[in-house]
């Protein structure tokens, strides 16, 4: 232990560990990958520095270890955990200067379905870097997805629940809230281009329920499914991939 506390110890212990990790990322072992770059991160935590080229270089090697973590995690849809890994790095650097952090940042808010706030982290990595083609497509396609949104949310209000020719006017009695975060939930998972499923909470009233039943009609490929019976019975909305 005292030995690794030794800073050209922990260089050599940590450029070999990242090394490893990146061949186990490249074969898309990425929660191997995971295990080495945290190795890394508790090794230089109690590394001993004695000028501050040293501290410069494990600072570097800190913000390294945690962009990278950001990166395996996102290949693994955990954007909470993407978060964690850059509000660490808020303690060791200004985020608002690293393009690659606010870029991750924003791929974890899109994930969460939070699309105003990934324009706006988009938005200040590409301040940074104006060229970087892979932070101007991923704001472009989330710019796409709110107007697209808004325009459906809009059409959804209008027709979803209006009676028609051949349509009985539905009335639930659920409040407004309830209903956006649904609309919400609806969106998010139609935006997903891979098999997705959301557990509804228990205790949910009946209205509550054909409301879900009836806007998720609205969307393609999303369907409630129930199963079990009376206190047992759970409920999930389901997102089908289309043939």
């Amino acid at each position: 232990m005292e030995d690794q506390k030794k800073f050209e110890v922990t260089l050599k212990t940590v450029t070999s560990l990242h090394a490893h990790a990146k061949h186990l990322f490249s074969k898309k072992k990425y929660a191997l990958a995971i295990k080495d770059y945290q190795q890394s991160i508790s090794i230089l935590n109690i590394s001993q520095t004695k000028s501050e080229n040293e501290e410069n270089e494990v600072k570097r090697l800190k913000v390294n270890s945690y962009i990278n973590l950001a990166v395996c995690y996102y290949k693994l849809n955990k954007p909470k955990y993407i978060l964690n890994m850059l509000q660490s790095l808020d303690y060791i650097i200004d985020v608002e200067k690293h393009c690659k952090a606010l870029f991750y940042y924003g791929r974890a808010y899109e994930m969460l379905g939070k699309h105003d706030d990934a324009v706006v982290y988009y938005k200040k990595a590409l301040k940074l870097e104006p060229k970087n083609n892979e932070i101007g497509n991923a704001l472009a396609n989330v710019d796409k997805y709110n107007v697209k949104s808004a325009e459906k949310e809009k059409e959804l209000w209008q027709n979803a629940f209006q009676s028609g020719p051949e349509k009985k006017k539905l009335v639930y009695n659920v409040d407004e809230e309830f209903k956006n975060d649904v609309l919400e939930m609806c969106q998010s998972l139609e935006g997903r281009n891979e098999y997705s499923k959301f557990d509804l909470p228990n205790g949910l009233t009946k209205d509550e329920v054909e409301f879900i039943k009836d806007l998720c009609s609205n969307f393609k490929g999303l369907t409630v499914i129930e199963e079990g019976e009376g206190s047992k019975k759970k409920a999930s909305v389901v997102k089908k991939m289309l043939g």
